[in-house]
C-alpha cells in the first residue's frame, strides 16, 4: 500500500502580518525548493494534487496570497511592492536560499515580482495563464474589486456563482465548489489585493527577468493567447500548451502541470 503523502500547515511571520503556507517535505534536502503562488479567488489549497503528485521529489512550500486564504489582509491602497516584501520575510524565515517559482494566473504577479526581488535566488520561473496585457486592457479584463451588496435574499451568492461558473469550461463539481467558496471567503478580504493586480505591468517584469521561464496554459485558458506576449517580451523562455481545464489546470490537468514544472527545473539546474 502506497503511503499517505502529508501535507503540513502553518504560518510565517512577516511584518505585514502572518502568511499562511502548505508544505510537503521528502526527496532530496539539498535540492532547491519549489514555491508556488495560486490564482484568485482560491488559495493554496488550488496546489493539493500537484504537491501530492510531486511529493518525495524536493521540499515544497505553497503560499497563501495575503486577502486570501489564511494569509493576512493588506489595507487598501497598499502597493504589490509591500506584500512581495511579505514574500520575502516569509521565504528568509522559513531558512529558504534558492528556490524556483510555480504561479498559476494572478499568483504570477506576486511570483514575478519576487523573482524580480531576489536574483540569483529564484533559479525558475513557471508562469501559467498568466495576463499579461497594457494598464487599460487590465482594467477590462479584471472586475473592479468591490465588496457585493450582501441582500438578505442571498442575491450575492448566486450572483458570485453566475460570475465564475463561465470559467470552467470542462466542469468538475468539486473545483467550482472550491472555487466558489474561496470566493465567498475573501468577499471582504480581496480588495486590495485585486488592485494590485488590475496595476501591476506583469510583462515589465517578464522582460527585466534573467531566469529561464517556461509560459504555459490550458488551451481553452482564457488567457492562452498571452503566451505569444510572453515569448516575444522574454524570447529565451519556452512556451507549452496542453489540453482543456479552463482556469482549473492545477486540479483537471495534474499531470501535465507536474510535467511542465519537472521540465523547467531540470532545464535551469541541468
Amino acid at each position: 500500500m502506497t503511503a499517505a503523502v502529508t501535507i503540513t500547515k502553518a504560518y510565517a511571520d512577516t511584518c505585514a502580518g502572518q502568511i499562511h503556507y502548505r508544505s510537503c517535505s521528502g526527496g532530496d534536502a539539498l535540492a532547491a525548493p519549489i514555491l508556488f503562488f495560486h490564482r484568485a479567488p482560491v488559495c493554496s489549497g488550488s496546489f493539493d494534487r500537484v504537491l501530492k503528485q510531486l511529493s518525495g521529489w524536493r521540499r515544497m512550500v505553497a503560499f497563501d496570497t495575503p486577502g486570501f486564504g489564511q494569509s493576512y489582509t493588506p489595507d487598501a491602497g497598499t502597493p504589490i511592492g509591500s506584500v512581495v516584501d511579505a514574500f520575502v520575510q516569509a521565504v528568509d524565515r522559513l531558512g529558504i536560499d534558492r528556490f524556483h517559482l510555480v504561479a498559476h494566473h494572478s499568483g504570477a504577479h506576486f511570483a514575478g515580482e519576487l523573482a524580480l526581488r531576489l536574483p540569483g535566488r529564484a533559479l525558475s520561473l513557471m508562469l501559467d495563464g498568466a495576463m499579461v496585457t497594457s494598464a487599460e486592457q487590465r482594467a477590462n479584463v479584471t472586475p473592479a474589486a468591490t465588496p457585493p451588496i450582501i441582500d438578505p435574499q442571498g442575491g450575492y451568492v448566486q450572483a458570485a456563482w453566475k460570475f465564475l461558473l463561465p470559467y470552467y469550461t470542462v466542469f468538475d463539481a468539486r473545483c467550482i465548489h472550491n472555487e466558489f467558496v474561496g470566493a465567498m471567503a475573501s468577499t471582504f478580504t480581496r480588495a486590495a489585493t485585486m488592485d494590485m493586480v488590475r496595476g501591476h505591468d506583469l510583462g515589465a517584469v517578464i522582460a527585466a527577468l534573467d531566469c529561464p521561464i517556461l509560459a504555459s496554459a490550458a488551451e481553452d485558458d482564457v488567457f492562452v493567447t498571452h503566451l505569444d506576449r510572453i515569448v516575444a517580451l522574454a524570447p529565451r523562455s519556452v512556451i507549452r500548451r496542453y489540453g482543456a481545464a479552463g482556469i482549473a489546470s492545477p486540479d483537471l490537468q495534474t499531470e501535465v502541470f507536474c510535467d511542465l514544472i519537472r521540465e523547467n527545473v531540470d532545464r535551469a539546474e541541468s
